[in-house]
């Protein structure tokens, strides 16, 4: 069976503590502007630079990850989850679709409530708080990130950082996607929150 976003979701919702908030969450379709993600959009994802990528940001509440720089057979190199213009939040399940030639790095050891793979993932400063579980579909080439706090996050920042091995035969310039989605994300009193993503990339130096 495949483990898409939703199987991923309800999987990570498995955190005890999690399971009052999953079910007040807003479908994905009912959220706006939330990226509509398949593989073959994750392809089409470009490169650009971070200082661009923060540019259309604007005002709104964002998640997602600015591109990148890596070289060919790098190990365990940084992706973080960010928030911009955070208004509050306190529970949430995100996705973080990576392209197939990338390897997600594993936990040493696998979360309780899942036979999926756990990542490697470290809190930054948005969500220093939260319980976490960060599971990965690997037919699906993706991760998912489910978090709770009894209280909210306010802070820009880093919510969530990933690692990945990089192809030894990586070619220069060459870009591999990283497309955000988000399943859930509401406050702490479990109200829907309108959220924008942007994509990123790993370009190959």
């Amino acid at each position: 069976m495949k483990f898409h976003h939703i199987a991923a979701f309800a999987a990570a919702c498995s955190l005890a503590a999690f399971l009052t908030g999953c079910g007040n969450s807003a479908p994905a379709s009912e959220m706006s502007e939330t990226s509509a993600v398949s593989e073959e959009s994750a392809a089409e994802t470009k490169s650009a630079s971070a200082e661009d990528a923060e540019k259309q940001i604007g005002s709104d509440m964002t998640i997602g990850v600015l591109p990148i720089t890596a070289h060919a057979g790098d190990k365990a190199v940084p992706v973080s989850v960010q928030i911009w213009n955070n208004s509050g939040f306190a529970a949430f399940g995100i996705q973080l679709y990576y392209d197939s030639k990338l390897k997600p790095v594993t936990a040493e050891s696998n979360n309780e409530f899942s036979d999926a793979p756990a990542a490697k993932c470290e809190l930054g400063n948005a969500a220093q708080t939260f319980m976490k579980s960060c599971l990965i579909g690997e037919e699906d080439h993706m991760i998912v990130f489910a978090g709770l706090s009894g209280e909210n996050s306010t802070e820009d920042g880093k919510i969530v950082t990933f690692y990945f091995d990089i192809p030894d035969d990586a070619p220069a310039g060459h870009s591999f996607s990283l497309v955000t989605a988000i399943d859930s994300f509401n406050d702490e009193k479990k109200q829907s929150l309108n959220v924008k993503t942007l994509d990123g990339a790993i370009t190959i130096e």
